[in-house]
């Protein structure tokens, strides 16, 4: 029996080395790749603000002022529709087949 928890925990040991072994070597992958692919003039990733961020600005508040216009008169046209009654479902078509079917086990079960 001891021998059989020796040999179980020795594959554990295994397997979650092989598993926590599997994960770093992936991490150091990504450490080289994202080494390797990012810019090395960080001065040029640095974007600096110039005087065409105005325009951009202008644009940008008049955007957000028609997006609002528009949710203004969406929630206006919704609050002035007349509420929809909620159809009423589907009554259940059941074949003759069914219903003889049906009666029969209710005739089987009889009375409580």
């Amino acid at each position: 029996m001891a021998e059989n928890l020796s040999t179980a925990l020795q594959i554990t040991a295994i397997g979650m080395s092989l598993v926590f072994g599997g994960i770093l070597i992936l991490w150091g992958l990504m450490t080289v790749l994202l080494s390797l692919t990012t810019p090395k003039n960080k001065e040029a990733a640095v974007v600096t603000p110039s005087k065409t961020s105005e325009p951009n600005e202008a644009y940008a508040r008049k955007q957000q002022v028609a997006a609002l216009a528009v949710a203004l008169a969406l929630a206006q046209e919704r609050d002035q529709q007349k509420p929809q009654a909620f159809p009423m479902p589907p009554t259940a078509i059941v074949s003759a087949w069914q219903a003889v079917m049906r009666t029969n086990q209710l005739k089987r079960r009889g009375t409580r």
